[in-house]
């Protein structure tokens, strides 16, 4: 008895997104026939990520390198930047950490 009643639920699910289907297809059946609907397809609605590495490469191509000399520069650069961070960021907490060993423990 219980199957016979998911399988009538399961009809009439069915049916309903048939319906609906036809009815869609039938509202959109005048813009499928002309070429707005290759246009809205591919400019509107596209899934975001469908073109994604394709666009990824296409901008990987239009990037302006740089040389050697002027990566190894860049490259000592941020290694300089990233010691000094890290030497001023132990400093301050060597300094708050007194400063709080003083206030609290006093």
């Amino acid at each position: 008895m219980a199957k016979k009643m998911d399988e009538n639920k399961q009809n009439v699910v069915k049916r309903l997104f048939s319906s609906i289907v036809r009815f869609i297809n039938k509202i959109t059946m005048p813009v499928r026939k002309t070429g707005a609907w290759k246009w809205l397809r591919k400019y509107i609605l596209r899934s975001p990520f469908n073109g994604y590495f394709v666009d990824s490469f296409k901008e990987l191509k239009k990037v302006t390198w740089p040389d050697r000399k002027t990566a190894w520069k860049l490259t000592f650069v941020v290694i300089l930047f990233s010691v000094v961070f890290s030497v001023f960021t132990t400093l301050l907490d060597v300094g708050l950490k007194k400063l709080a060993k003083q206030i609290f423990l006093n």
